[in-house]
C-alpha cells in the first residue's frame, strides 16, 4: 500500500504538514502515538523530505535516494529503541512482577 501522509495519526499529521525541517518532532509525535516499527518510521521522514516520491516507491538504481532512506533509519534507531524500552519496562525490583506480597508460592 503506497504512503499516505493523511492516514497518519492527527497530531503526527499536524507535524508533517510543517515541512521536513520538523522531521525530529514528527519522530516524537509518531513515538507518542505508540508508532515503532523502524521502516513505517522511515518513510513517513522520507516522504516529509520528497513528498514527490508518494506513491512513487525507490527502484533498485536509485542508490543516492536508498542511502539517504537508511542514513534516516541509522539516525532513529537508537531513538526509537530508547523510548520503546523506557515505555516497555516493568517495575524496577521485581521479577516476575506481581509476586512479591501475595499469596502465591510454595
Amino acid at each position: 500500500m503506497p504512503f499516505d501522509p493523511k492516514i497518519l495519526p492527527p497530531g503526527v499529521y499536524t507535524e508533517f504538514k510543517k515541512g521536513p525541517k520538523y522531521w525530529p518532532l514528527v519522530v516524537q509525535r509518531d513515538m507518542e502515538a505508540y508508532i515503532f516499527d523502524l521502516t513505517k518510521l522511515t518513510d513517513i521522514i522520507f516522504y516529509l523530505h520528497h513528498p514527490e516520491r508518494i506513491g512513487n516507491p525507490l527502484k533498485p538504481h536509485e542508490s543516492k535516494l536508498i542511502n539517504q532512506w537508511k542514513a534516516f533509519r541509522t539516525t532513529i534507531t537508537p531513538w526509537v529503541e530508547q523510548k520503546r524500552s523506557a515505555l516497555y519496562a516493568g517495575p524496577r525490583g521485581c521479577w516476575p512482577c506481581g509476586i512479591e506480597g501475595t499469596d502465591v508460592g510454595p
